[in-house]
């Protein structure tokens, strides 16, 4: 899932159109301050456009390739050929699949971070985290890689008292190697309370 900022360094300031309503209110209610930094995940419709329409387009290649490759003599060249590219479209479709189910499931999220807090969206859902409720700050590690991945930090968990526990993933250009606005400023946050970073 892609996250975007809101409010990219060099851009003008946040406004009140990048806190909605519910989300205000729920931020005024737990007296979290001003608002800080955002972070929107991508559009559950978009992730689902994306998902089936590369099941799609590899199911329309794989019923085009269905006579050609049912009629070839299976040790021609042509065969092997058309055969991988069937195999490959038949992955695709399965990938497809799951980018669209994985985006029903996670449904859209969106992160408000305050000088008080963080409110986090998912669906209609809202949580908030004073800073007050935060124990600590964990970094979330890459372990399925078998390359030079393994270990790269992925983003920041925050854990709250309460055992709840609120992971926000870095930009994609952080993953990269670049710089998440976002994130800094929740470390800053994090550091100026005195609360440990693992």
């Amino acid at each position: 899932m892609t996250f975007q900022e809101a409010n990219r360094p060099g851009g003008p300031g946040l406004t009140m159109d990048d806190e909605p309503s519910q989300v205000r209110a729920a931020a005024t209610s737990r007296e979290l301050g001003s608002l800080v930094g955002t972070r929107h995940g991508s559009s559950t419709r978009h992730s689902l456009m994306v998902g089936w329409g590369i099941a799609g387009a590899c199911l329309l290649v794989d019923l085009a390739l269905w006579p050609l490759v049912s009629n070839e003599d299976p040790f021609s060249a042509a065969y092997g050929f058309m055969h991988a590219i069937y195999r490959a479209m038949v992955v695709g479709i399965v990938i497809g699949l799951a980018i669209g189910i994985r985006a029903l499931a996670a449904g859209q999220q969106a992160f408000y971070l305050y000088t008080g807090g963080i409110v986090h969206a998912r669906r209609s859902d809202l949580r908030c985290a004073a800073w007050s409720d935060v124990v600590r700050v964990a970094a979330i590690h890459e372990r399925r890689s078998t390359g030079t991945d393994v270990g790269k930090v992925l983003g920041y968990r925050l854990e709250l008292a309460d055992g709840t526990k609120v992971s926000i993933p870095l930009s994609s250009a952080a993953r990269q190697g670049g710089r998440d606005p976002f994130i800094d400023r929740l470390l800053d946050s994090a550091r100026s309370r005195d609360l440990p970073i693992a």
